[in-house]
């Protein structure tokens, strides 16, 4: 059952672990996926069904590389910074950034030798999937020694200014120029990576989100009018042909609510 991958101890770990990363964030910075969602629509979800929306396992944080910075160079700037901070933190590297692992039970933080030592179902990770605005990043992984997958869509946050300061959206104080990107961006997120995403509970959420930023946020119209500047007629074809009724299940089961509010949300956004 996905929910099981969303309890509250394991979902309260992670906030905890969001709001040190943030405030070792150099900026410019984004929060992006999940836990980015949750600040968006928390309160319009809490007022419809009397209860906080579900939060985030990992943490995804959007950076800026420049495709013209040298390896050396690189690590001097604001990216360079935040690995560094974040390393200090007690994380380790990953495949796409860093994780740390505690075990289910106790909660206790393991070191890696420790993690190694016990059966996978009695630790879980807390992941900091590190994501460039750049396609470009041969210095990057020379630098830092791993290849993150790019988020194009960031564009939209460091340059267009389709987003605003994290500080309005949570309780802690961070620099204005750490940004949360505005819900159509969040959205064409969703709608790029869910196609590829390989079948488990990160796609039940990440429909699950998608439905959130679309029916909480704003007027149903205007952010499907705004994703459609933002998202090509190919990329919602590859949605629409990714969606079964199994998907829909699973994710108003996470949500705990009913299977047609779900599909109707999404499929409004293949009309007209």
């Amino acid at each position: 059952m996905v929910r099981g991958h969303y309890i509250d101890q394991i979902i309260q770990l992670s906030e905890q672990e969001l709001e040190k990363i943030l405030k070792a964030v150099k900026p410019p910075a984004a929060l992006i996926g999940g836990w980015a969602v949750h600040f968006h629509v928390d309160d319009g979800f809490r007022k419809d069904q009397g209860r906080e929306y579900i939060g985030s396992r990992d943490i995804d944080l959007g950076v800026r590389v420049n495709p013209s910075w040298k390896q050396n160079e690189i690590k001097k700037k604001a990216v360079g910074m935040t690995l560094k901070e974040i390393e200090k933190l007690g994380y380790t590297k990953a495949r796409f950034g860093f994780e740390i692992h505690y075990h289910r039970e106790t909660m206790n933080r393991l070191t890696e030798e420790e993690a190694r030592e016990l059966p996978m179902h009695q630790i879980f990770s807390v992941s900091i999937d590190v994501l460039p605005d750049s396609e470009k990043l041969k210095n990057f992984e020379k630098a830092f020694g791993f290849h993150p997958p790019a988020e194009p869509l960031l564009e939209y946050v460091f340059e267009k200014k389709r987003a605003k300061a994290l500080k309005n959206c949570v309780p802690w104080s961070l620099p204005d120029s750490i940004y949360i990107p505005n819900p159509e961006v969040l959205a064409a997120m969703k709608i790029r990576s869910f196609p590829d995403r390989e079948k488990g509970y990160k796609r039940v959420k990440d429909l699950a989100d998608l439905h959130a930023l679309l029916w909480y946020t704003e007027s149903y119209e205007k952010i499907r009018n705004n994703l459609r500047k933002l998202i090509s007629n190919e990329r919602f074809d590859k949605l629409e042909n990714s969606l079964n009724i199994e998907i829909f299940e699973s994710t108003a089961d996470l949500l705990q609510v009913e299977t047609d509010l779900i599909r109707n949300t999404v499929n409004r956004l293949f009309e007209g």
